[in-house]
């Protein structure tokens, strides 16, 4: 990300930290409610040093279930679901339009009226995506990204829900209503990562696993975050871990997959910062230890204040005193991420600041490139080139002359240095002060 204060260059000063429905399903998309207990696996991955049986592993799944089967659904099938998809897709455009408008209510109502259709249809039914066959698979393009029909209707769902979320926070409805939408976009969310094989490539990019996943984690980071919160508030440890972990792990993943540290850091804090909270007065001071250990890092990395940098410090010295500092992975980076992939192993040493385009600055145009090169031997980057960029072509001369001079840490295998291709980053251009209604972590329209 760049603007006109670069954030890398200067930082933050200050801290922004601390300061009965019931669902009816048609199919199999998810037939119990939210349990936090089923995201425990991620406790075990963020704060591994503190459980006997540590893994970093996060989610498996070997394949992506769509078109499996040996049969294939009917026309009469696909016919049905292309019409409601298109009804979704055009219901999402209309809600998005509505928020804007501030008209809440409407937006609200054609949520709920969306959840109905998408509940009754096929969208989320494993017996159908096992037989459905792609005939059009990139009749759809968002955020620069071309996926086929059923993905893009999963896609609208998930964001769907997230929006109803925004509308009753703006109605001032009850944190039980607001959670009704929270849980509901992360249990299409969750079925998308069980189902679709997103991680059945670590490369977490554009080209891994199904790219309706690198579509729906922005999403489930934001939404998984604000159940945290919903726990936080609640002094609910048990579903607060879970969900916190969750959205760390998400984070994360969308850090080390956009390389969008300063953008997430501050989401990442905000965690952490409850997490040590609340697992202190829950006497689970080794995730307290940890967390406040992993604020005061990340808070030097972006300069928030000495005297709150020192809070935290002694909170980590109060409750490591309850249990045995043993080693850990963790780092300022990307947290506890296991990193199988030989372009992942690349952590950036210096990377130049792109220069703003002097037009698009003047016409506050905001936007991305996302740009894939060759780290070379030396550490080194050599034929940049650009995948994609939102405006086309605006910020493409900007970018690769800014990844020119980038500098990574080598990979060495048997103690040589090897060049690897295909590594790929992503440039955000961002005006300093943020659109009405939007905080500093937001991504430019169409870089999502």
């Amino acid at each position: 990300m760049i603007s006109k204060n670069n954030f890398g260059s200067h930082g933050y000063k200050t801290a922004l930290l601390i300061t009965g429905i019931f669902l009816s399903w048609s199919n199999e998309a998810a037939t119990t409610p939210y349990d936090a207990s089923s995201l425990s696996k991620y406790e075990n991955m963020q704060f591994k040093s503190c459980f006997v049986e540590p893994s970093l592993a996060i989610e498996t799944h070997s394949k992506d279930w769509k078109g499996i089967a040996d049969d294939t659904s009917s026309k009469q099938e696909n016919s049905d679901l292309r019409k409601i998809n298109k009804t979704i897709n055009k219901n999402h455009k209309k809600i998005i339009s509505l928020l804007s408008k501030e008209n809440y209510e409407k937006s609200l109502g054609l949520a709920q009226e969306s959840v109905d259709l998408i509940n009754s249809s096929n969208i989320f039914n494993l017996n159908f995506l096992k037989r459905f066959k792609d005939t059009k698979p990139g009749e759809r393009t968002i955020n620069g990204v071309s996926i086929d029909g059923v993905s893009a209707g999963q896609y609208a769902s998930v964001s769907i829900a997230a929006l109803g979320y925004e509308s009753s926070v703006k109605l001032g409805l009850s944190k039980l209503q607001q959670r009704y939408w929270l849980e509901l976009s992360l249990k299409y969310s969750r079925w998308i990562h069980k189902n679709r094989g997103c991680y059945s490539n670590s490369n977490f990019n554009l080209e891994g696993a199904p790219r309706v996943c690198s579509l729906v984690n922005p999403i489930e980071a934001i939404v998984i975050k604000n159940l945290f919160i919903l726990d936080y508030e609640k002094g609910d440890f048990k579903s607060a871990i879970s969900s916190g972990s969750l959205a760390l792990t998400n984070f994360t993943l969308r850090d080390r997959k956009l390389n969008e540290f300063s953008a997430n850091v501050l989401q990442r804090l905000n965690i952490l910062i409850r997490l040590a909270d609340i697992a202190e007065r829950n006497k689970k001071f080794c995730i307290s230890s940890r967390s406040y250990e992993r604020s005061v890092k990340l808070g030097k990395k972006i300069q928030i204040k000495q005297e709150i940098l020192d809070s935290w410090q002694a909170g980590f010295v109060r409750v490591s005193k309850f249990v045995d500092i043993k080693e850990d992975s963790w780092n300022v980076r990307y947290g506890n991420l296991k990193i199988v992939q030989d372009s992942d192993k690349y952590i950036p040493i210096y990377q130049e600041p792109p220069v703003y385009p002097r037009r698009a600055l003047e016409r506050e145009v905001e936007g991305c490139v996302m740009l894939q090169f060759t780290v070379k031997q030396d550490g080194t980057v050599k034929n940049p080139e650009v995948l994609w960029s939102v405006p086309s072509a605006i910020f493409d001369r900007s970018a690769i002359r800014s990844a020119l001079k980038y500098k990574y840490i080598p990979q060495v295998k048997d103690g040589l240095s090897l060049e690897v291709e295909n590594v790929k980053t992503i440039i955000f251009y961002k005006i300093q002060f943020p659109p009405a209604g939007k905080d500093m972590n937001y991504i430019p329209k169409g870089c999502e």
